[in-house]
């Protein structure tokens, strides 16, 4: 199976923890965040080849550590078209060119993603008895695309944005694909706002994320992340207190 990652320019990279993390402590999050993701997919045996498709600075480098590709987004797409959806339109059409039968897309927000994770999921997806098919592992909510495998590579109009799970889910069903949903652990929490690294922090699972565990215990993230959960409760504030507690052996 080949992987396309798409990676944004870490410059800009989760702009809504701009309230709580400064321009240089998202990029270097997100960079954690994005080794954690590498890591699961290159120990995969079931990985081919892994595309990262960014015009990031760091993303060659990136590429060169893990013995991956690395496509520039501004070349697949052209001039005339931008945004993620242009962009992994060009990218799958590429791979369709070069006899691939298969593409899998994952984002770089998925720290606590394993490589069993991503067997089962492949597993999943070519274990099914379809010349046209799709599977699917949304995030936490049900509304966005955190993995997508799709055969062939461009059997979709990519809908990435509000409601792309039931986006992609419908199209594929209207062109007469196989549509299978997955809920695994790893591939369901990505890191959008505070909540979501409030919740990442007080997760059990945080020994797979090893970059990302590190960088938010050597930057004092997760004391920060405390007093944010003490003064400002997101959501339930003693679930989020004991959250924070649970890690900070980690530090």
């Amino acid at each position: 199976m080949w992987v396309i990652l798409p990676l944004k320019d870490l410059v800009l990279a989760k702009q809504r923890l701009s309230g709580v993390l400064s321009d240089s402590e998202r990029r270097a999050l997100f960079q954690a965040m994005v080794e954690d993701v590498l890591d699961a997919l290159c120990a995969s045996d079931k990985v081919e080849q892994v595309v990262l498709v960014s015009d990031d600075p760091t993303a060659p480098l990136l590429a060169e550590h893990y013995n991956i590709l690395c496509w520039s987004e501004a070349e697949l797409r052209g001039p005339d078209s931008k945004g993620l959806n242009a962009t992994l339109q060009a990218a799958v059409a590429q791979l369709a060119g070069q006899g691939q039968k298969h593409v899998m897309i994952v984002h770089g927000d998925l720290p606590l993603l394993t490589t069993t994770d991503v067997d089962t999921f492949i597993d999943n997806h070519e274990a099914a008895d379809a010349a046209r098919k799709m599977t699917l592992n949304s995030d936490d909510s049900g509304t966005g695309t955190n993995v997508l495998a799709l055969t062939p590579p461009d059997l979709l109009r990519f809908e990435y944005g509000s409601q792309s799970a039931q986006l992609h889910a419908e199209q594929a069903e209207e062109c007469g694909a196989l549509v299978q949903l997955t809920r695994l652990p790893g591939m369901c929490t990505d890191i959008d706002d505070v909540e979501d690294l409030i919740v990442l922090a007080g997760s059990t699972d945080m020994q797979h994320a090893a970059a990302t565990r590190r960088y938010l215990g050597a930057a004092g993230l997760i004391k920060r992340l405390q007093l944010i959960a003490d003064h400002e409760p997101v959501n339930d504030g003693v679930a989020n207190m004991r959250a924070i507690s649970a890690v900070q052996h980690f530090e």
